[in-house]
């Protein structure tokens, strides 16, 4: 055993050095064993404790501690061999819940295997996905699910059609469930497949099979049949209730129940002689009847009766009615007893015309009247997008629809309900204004102005006071206003193309207002964005910014080198000429920034967007280019970052040469 202070061989006499090496081979050999850790300890440097159970230890990477790895006085250093061996105790594998790395994988598979999914719960995974989940009772969940629902001791989860298959083909395979296994007979359900018949059956233990339901090869069901070729067939009869809620007792009852309240056909007590009603019921209620008369009624349980008994159907509630897929259908209302057609007795119809088109049909409403026994004709329609179109009385389109209008009750549209009454009418206030109230309020009024160029609309609306302002002064879609093409015309704008807000002097800025949010006492204490006559934007945080979720890209790579754009790029001071001509040479302000035909110059075209000159919708043939000044930013982001590096690769060099 020896360990030695370092192993620096210094500089002396032969035998010294001799003296140095000898002691450096003798530590070496015994792997610097001692009672204590070697005092000049090195990343990778073994060592054997001799005061704990002289145990191999190697110095970890970091130079800050040592590594058990076991007992040298012990074959194989204490360790399982590769080729397998007995364990004297616990084998604990590595508490992983990775369903792609479990604590116990396969050589050459180690997406395979056994994880502690949670405390208690054992997971199987193959391919990287957790297939069987055990959990603390016992619970087996398969297919995927790690979650044991219900209760219930095993669990299948599959997102394809055949969630579980069984089979057997030495017998007739069937499936048991019941609350006593070791009595099948009477304490069991089973669900079977009789292989030479070619059907399923479900029955209680101890019956033959076709004694419950039976499903055959086709879709057949039968109830105590072993073979049938109907849909549903029974061996006996489906008996009828004699007595039930919705029926009187006695001779009437429920000839088909489809299950309590949810439906029921059969007869019922109230007829005469001695014929009973056949009724309908739906949610413990009757909803329909084909009374003792023949009526059909629907939502009414009186019989009726109309003149000469031609009355055959009564509804109380919504009728629907099928049509064809070409042509038309109507609802008759025939007068007296004469033919609906018939030009002298009149009558009126309500019908639905349908038309084939590509991919599908159309379906319009239509009303017919009669007037004054010679002229039948459709008078309104209700087309395929909603258009409500009135004729005249000889056919042809027109509007039809009149609102009187006096002095006291202007003509308008009132929507009145429970909730309030709004109102839309030819003003009373104004002439040839339209007026927008609700409950007796105006909220609204639109009125035009003419001026030399034509006329626009102004959007009044109530202030605090209640009294109508000037909201949007020229709202409209053509150039009033402008005595010129370049002409300030203050509103809002639209070309056809682009919505415009001029204001409506050189002065005028554009500004976004909230509330509660500002200081007391301030003029701007609730001012958010401006936006000012000289093109320059504030706002209350300074904060800009844009959608950069990495959830809207693709392709993320590192930039490129910046250096050379950067350094390419001429920075600029300027003055515009608008403001020149405005303010004067001298009270013009000052910007910074760059040009962007020196960009293009430069090679930096992508930066630059042409935009076309476009005034009063005629494109003027000729460009104003814009820059991203954005992308300008990161690119100087980038370029600082490259600098960065340069600078910390020059003070490493620096600090190598001041320490040599």
């Amino acid at each position: 055993m020896a360990q030695v202070a370092d192993y620096n061989i210094a500089n002396a006499s032969g035998a010294s050095v001799r003296s140095d090496l000898n002691l450096v081979f003798e530590a070496i050999k015994t792997l610097n064993s001692g009672g204590s850790d070697p005092s000049n300890p090195l990343a990778f440097m073994p060592y054997v404790d001799t005061a704990d159970n002289n145990n191999l230890k190697i110095r970890n990477s970091s130079n800050n501690g040592f590594t058990t790895i076991g007992p040298v006085d012990t074959a194989n250093l204490g360790l399982l061999p590769a080729a397998g061996g007995t364990m004297t105790g616990q084998l604990q594998i590595h508490n992983s819940n990775s369903s792609t790395s479990p604590g116990l994988c396969f050589s050459g598979d180690t997406d395979t295997g056994f994880l502690r999914s949670a405390a208690n719960v054992i997971g199987v995974t193959t391919a990287g996905t957790q297939r069987m989940l055990i959990d603390q009772n016992g619970d087996i969940a398969l297919g995927g699910t790690t979650t044991v629902y219900n209760n219930a001791k095993l669990v299948v989860n599959n997102d394809t059609q055949v969630v579980a298959s069984f089979e057997c083909q030495a017998a007739d395979p069937q499936i048991y469930l019941g609350d006593n296994m070791s009595s099948a007979a009477d304490n069991t359900l089973i669900m079977g497949y009789d292989r030479a018949e070619n059907r399923g059956y479900l029955v209680i233990g101890g019956d033959a099979d076709f004694a419950g339901l039976s499903v055959q090869n086709g879709g057949s069901v039968g109830v105590g049949k072993a073979a049938t070729t109907e849909k549903f067939e029974c061996s006996q009869a489906i008996k009828a209730q004699g007595s039930a809620s919705n029926f009187n007792a006695g001779g009437g009852g429920t000839i088909i129940d489809f299950g309590g309240t949810v439906g029921r056909i059969g007869t019922c007590h109230g007829g005469t002689n001695n014929n009973h009603p056949v009724t309908f019921i739906m949610s413990g209620s009757e909803k329909a009847r084909i009374s003792e008369s023949g009526k059909f009624l629907i939502g009414e349980t009186v019989d009726i009766t109309g003149a000469g008994g031609t009355t055959a159907m009564a509804i109380v509630g919504d009728l629907r009615i099928k049509t064809a897929d070409t042509g038309s259908r109507r609802i008759y209302f025939n007068r007296g007893t004469n033919n609906y057609n018939m030009p002298a007795t009149g009558g009126a119809a309500i019908g639905v015309e349908t038309f084939t088109v590509a991919g599908g049909y159309n379906q319009e409403i239509f009303f017919e009247t009669h007037h004054q026994g010679n002229s039948h004709a459709e008078r309104m329609r209700i087309d395929k997008d909603g258009t409500v179109i009135v004729k005249h009385s000889q056919g042809a389109d027109g509007a039809q629809i009149q609102i009187v209008n006096t002095v006291s009750n202007p003509a308008g549209l009132h929507l009145k309900c429970d909730h309030g009454n709004f109102a839309i009418y030819n003003s009373r206030l104004n002439a040839n204004c339209l007026e927008f109230m609700d409950d007796g309020v105006t909220k609204m009024m639109l009125k035009p102005t003419t001026n030399t160029s034509g006329t626009q609309h102004d959007l009044q609306l109530p202030n605090s006071a209640g009294t109508l302002v000037n909201f949007f002064t020229g709202f409209h879609t053509t150039n009033v206003n402008a005595q010129s093409p370049n002409a300030n015309r203050p509103g809002i704008h639209f070309d056809g193309s682009t919505m415009y807000i001029h204001s409506p002097s050189s002065s005028s800025a554009f500004e976004v207002w909230t509330s509660h949010n500002g200081n007391a006492g301030s003029s701007l204490a609730k001012i958010q964005l401006r936006i000012s006559q000289s093109g320059d934007v504030t706002n209350v945080n300074n904060n800009y910014g844009h959608l950069s979720d990495e959830k809207l890209k693709q392709d993320i790579v590192d930039s490129g080198s910046q250096w050379n754009d950067i350094k390419a790029m001429k920075i600029r001071k300027y003055k515009l000429k608008d403001a020149v001509s405005s303010l004067g040479l001298d009270n013009a302000p000052i910007h910074l920034g760059v040009v962007a035909q020196e960009l293009e110059a430069a090679g930096m075209s992508g930066l630059v967007i042409d935009v076309p000159d476009v005034e009063d919708g005629v494109d003027q043939g000729t460009v104003t280019k814009s820059v991203k000044a954005s992308i300008i930013y990161m690119k100087a982001v980038k370029a600082l970052q490259e600098s960065m590096e340069r600078i910390e690769t020059l003070e490493t060099k620096v600090a190598a040469l001041e320490s040599a």
